[in-house]
């Protein structure tokens, strides 16, 4: 199956119960969002710009973060299967965030 751009922030719900499936989020400002019981699957996140976004109770599963900014965002009771972190702000993303019973299993 074919990835899904998505490149436009009124492109993104962030409805509980919303599930994205094989998405490329790209170049997007994602600041001040809040994913709450939304489902990633096998999605990418590449070149965004997490600046206080949170994601609570989320689930992520075979899903990449690429060359993303990461400043201040939450991550609390989130499940995530086979991630990866990839990119420069990577120092940043453990500095500058606050995880609260995540689990990662790579």
């Amino acid at each position: 199956m074919e990835n899904k751009r998505i490149e436009h922030i009124e492109d993104i719900s962030t409805e509980e119960y919303t599930s994205y499936i094989n998405c490329v989020f790209i170049n997007l400002d994602l600041t001040d969002l809040v994913f709450y019981n939304i489902k990633f699957s096998k999605c990418s996140f590449i070149n965004c710009k997490l600046d206080n976004t949170n994601f609570v109770s989320c689930v992520f599963y075979n899903c990449d973060f690429i060359s993303n900014e990461y400043i201040e965002n939450n991550w609390y009771n989130n499940y995530g299967k086979n991630l990866k972190f990839i990119g420069a702000f990577l120092p940043n993303f453990i500095k500058e965030n606050t995880f609260y019973d995540m689990r990662v299993i790579q």
